[in-house]
């Protein structure tokens, strides 16, 4: 497999459906329900990018966020926030926060792939 991906999202049709989005890509997805199972995945799995829902009930997106770029381990995993939030407020607060990106739902899977791939060729 390619490489790892992780998904931190609690919409499971949209996890399964991104899920089929990287395998056709050839990357590895690995997916996590909530913020909580997100953080726990980023210690086991050590992804390659973090694709990241921002409302999530529990942990939000925006803490998850915090949490990965301020960790000294993690700091380096891109983040995109893959987000129905359109709002400026909450791009910049992403931004501010640590995110690599922001995509906004509903996306191009093409574009997509070439944003992951900006992050993961280099």
């Amino acid at each position: 497999m390619g490489k790892k991906i992780l998904v931190i999202d609690d919409n499971v049709e949209f996890t399964v459906m991104i899920e089929l989005i990287l395998k056709s890509f050839g990357f590895e997805p690995i997916i996590a329900l909530n913020g909580k199972e997100g953080l726990k995945k980023v210690e086991l799995e050590k992804p390659d990018l973090a694709l990241l829902d921002i409302m999530m009930p529990g942990i939000d997106g925006f803490e998850v966020l915090l949490k990965i770029k301020s960790h000294p381990e993690y700091k380096n995993i891109p983040v995109i926030m893959l987000t129905a939030k359109t709002d400026d407020s909450d791009k910049k607060k992403a931004f501010d926060f640590g995110a690599n990106d922001y995509i906004t739902k509903p996306f191009k899977s093409m574009i997509l792939k070439q944003k992951i791939e900006n992050f993961l060729i280099k």
